[in-house]
């Protein structure tokens, strides 16, 4: 999701998407994806990838 997207997005909603997203890892996940996903992001900001595209995203499907 861009900036713009993220900003023109009522406060309200997005505190209800957030929380939507939280319950999609179960509990007993969610400390395993949390460190993996914060892997993820120092990874996509050192390479400075800003969107993430369907090709980017196939391209990384090999390396799972």
């Amino acid at each position: 999701m861009s900036d713009e997207e993220l900003t023109s997005t009522p406060p309200e909603l997005r505190e209800l998407a957030d929380n939507a997203v939280n319950d999609l890892v179960p509990s007993k996940s969610k400390n395993k994806y949390q460190k993996e996903y914060e892997k993820f992001e120092s990874w996509r900001i050192e390479n400075k990838v800003q969107t993430l595209t369907e090709n980017f995203c196939l391209h990384t499907s090999k390396f799972l």
